[in-house]
């Protein structure tokens, strides 16, 4: 989980400004539905 944010640190220090944008939202959406798996996995685990 901590190296999320280095990593997307890192590909939008590339030299690249067309691929940062898509690979900041792949990565930022990529994160966000792997947090919504979580919660709702403990939701139910908890149910």
């Amino acid at each position: 989980m901590t190296n999320a944010p280095l990593i997307a640190g890192t590909h939008s220090g590339t030299h690249d400004h067309r691929a940062t944008p898509l690979t900041g939202v792949m990565i930022g959406t990529g994160i966000s539905l792997f947090l919504w798996a979580m919660i709702l996995a403990v939701v139910f685990a908890v149910r």
